[in-house]
């Protein structure tokens, strides 16, 4: 249907995918019955881990109703949350499918956790199980969870993925030990599951604060995951390589359940490494690449050393933040391959809107395209709630199939966040034009107050990732006494690049009005972000608050090098 006249309210529209009533595990069903000799899962650059698995639609279906029979026999019951802490390796997709199977939801959990945050997901969702990887590279979880077990009267049951330790049995030990269910038990419990119910609690990002556990039912990811697919026109032909982390929606729903939608191949990485990603590219022939954009950085700096065949894709997605301009140019220019971009949050299955196959010039990656099929956005006033015309700057808030049910044990901030008639409140600012393009500008909590005028910091932003030198930057507020607030610009460079603090701000002052050029510039090795992306403002004001010592510092003087807090380190 489209816009709703000249306001910014886009009504849904029907695409070429209806929506189906399809659970997690009914999904993976359908596969293994009509695609099951085609490749489903390929994990191949890691021969030295002895990780070297090629796995058809029915090697996932059998090995996943083999896990569900042992977890249903070891006493995990319908509705029960199960934990899952581990790196992609390619159990943790059998293990995704063998918690829907069983009736159970999912519980994911960042690997890079560490014994607090382990403790507040596991504590707050409830888990009665975990399923866990013990040691991976740097990552040694075992000891983070032993020492909070006590803590969790709940958790009854926890297996290592991997080896045996202390006493948890590995997973062989405990398939080969379970008293599994029958066949016709497992059918009739997961049979059982409806596709409005919890499939998987997913723990936000944490950009602002604490994570809240979204509760996302079998109809929000699976359809989501299948209008995603459709939008990039996935098929069975393709091969789409996934470094993602898998314990993001983006990650294990999104893009695991996309491709068993499209009955397509799904290559996850089991860590982030640019040059096994280009490796893998190079030699399975992948069509398709998943990113966030600082992962795509990455990949573009290590392929004008490497040189890898990248010929076999056709299409690069990113998502999770925005994608400076520069990296569109190289994915077309240097690449050949089209770069189209989704936007979404977890909160939302997770993707609201994307770029198709399609846009003309610079369209795919300049925008967030439009609001997908079945699902309807509008645009609103952040003081009066009222529909803006279009053009018009306000708050993106969307409503369907999609939206989550609640953030789990939480009725206060589930109310704050969809509105009695099924709005959810996203939060960020945004503009939809004419022809129903979305473009984030903002985030509402991140309007910095300069003397009474708002100052909106993704515009800035944007413009400081086209400045020579720069890899990423984030804009935030800082108190001052005069104006209330400043703006204060931290960049991170790219590889060999020093950035001079004044020289970026002369070079502002020549494109936005004076009070948008940041008073301070600091420089990071680093932005601390999530796993998806997103830089974590909140951590940065607890760090640039005590080092602005002057009116302009260029020097790295904030941050740890070493941190682990970018997608996919530790993992």
């Amino acid at each position: 249907m489209g816009l709703r006249d000249d306001w910014s309210w886009w009504l849904p529209e029907a695409g070429p995918v209806e929506l189906a009533d399809l659970t997690v595990a009914g999904l993976l069903a359908a596969a293994a019955a009509d695609s099951g000799d085609r490749d489903a899962v390929i994990v191949s650059a890691y021969p030295d881990l002895g990780l070297n698995v090629r796995w058809t639609y029915r090697d996932l279906h059998d090995r996943a109703r083999h896990l569900a029979r042992a977890l249903i026999g070891a006493g995990v019951a319908t509705g029960d949350r199960v934990a899952l802490w581990a790196p992609n390796v390619p159990d943790w997709l059998v293990t995704e499918f063998a918690v829907a199977m069983a009736g159970a939801v999912l519980v994911p959990v960042n690997p890079t956790y560490r014994r607090d945050e382990l403790r507040h997901v596991l504590a707050d969702s409830g888990a009665t199980a975990c399923l866990f990887l013990p040691a991976f590279a740097r990552l040694d979880l075992w000891p983070e969870l032993a020492a909070i077990r006590a803590d969790l009267p709940a958790l009854r049951l926890i297996v290592s993925l991997g080896d045996p330790v202390g006493d948890v049995p590995g997973l062989a030990g405990f398939l080969a030990g379970a008293a599994p269910v029958g066949e016709a038990d497992l059918d009739r419990r997961t049979a059982a599951v409806r596709t409005g119910d919890v499939a998987q609690i997913q723990y936000t990002s944490g950009t602002t604060g604490r994570p809240k556990g979204a509760a996302l039912t079998h109809h929000g990811i699976v359809n989501n995951a299948r209008q995603s697919a459709a939008l990039w026109r996935i098929g069975p032909d393709d091969r789409w390589c996934n470094p993602l982390p898998l314990f993001h929606t983006a990650g294990c729903a999104m893009l695991a359940l996309g491709a068993v939608a499209a009955r397509a191949a799904h290559l996850p990485l089991v860590r982030f490494d640019a040059g096994k990603v280009l490796a893998t590219i190079e030699t399975e022939r992948c069509t398709v690449l998943e990113v966030v954009p600082t992962i795509l950085t990455a990949l573009t700096e290590a392929q004008r050393g490497r040189g890898a065949d990248l010929t076999s894709l056709r299409l690069v997605g990113t998502s999770g933040a925005p994608t400076p301009g520069r990296l569109g140019r190289i994915c077309r220019d240097e690449w050949g391959v089209p770069l189209r971009v989704l936007y979404g949050s977890t909160e939302v299955s997770p993707t609201v809107s994307g770029t198709g196959l399609d846009e003309p010039g610079d369209l795919g990656w300049t925008t967030v395209g439009r609001v997908l099929p079945w699902a309807e956005a509008r645009i609103t006033d952040p003081a009066t709630g009222e529909v803006v015309p279009v053009g018009q700057r306000g708050e993106l808030q969307v409503r369907g199939y999609l939206v989550m049910r609640e953030y789990h044990g939480r009725p206060e901030a589930s109310a704050e966040a969809i509105s009695p008639d099924g709005w959810f409140r996203t939060g960020d600012l945004a503009t939809i034009d004419a022809g129903g393009y979305l473009r984030i500008v903002g985030r509402l909590k991140d309007v910095i107050i300069r003397g009474g005028e708002n100052i909106y910091p993704a515009e800035i932003e944007d413009l400081i990732r086209g400045y020579p030198g720069v890899r990423d930057a984030a804009v935030i507020g800082v108190p001052d006494p005069f104006f209330g607030e400043e703006a204060c610009a931290v960049v991170s460079a790219l590889d060999g690049a020093e950035i001079d603090g004044e020289a970026l701000r002369g070079w502002l002052a020549g494109r936005v009005s004076h009070q948008k050029v940041p008073r301070y510039v600091l420089a990071l090795p680093h932005l601390p972000q999530t796993a998806s992306g997103k830089i974590q403002k909140y951590l940065l004001r607890e760090q640039v608050g005590p080092a602005l010592a002057g009116p302009v510092l260029a020097e790295p003087v904030l941050a740890d090098p070493a941190r682990q807090d970018r997608p996919g380190a530790g993992t």
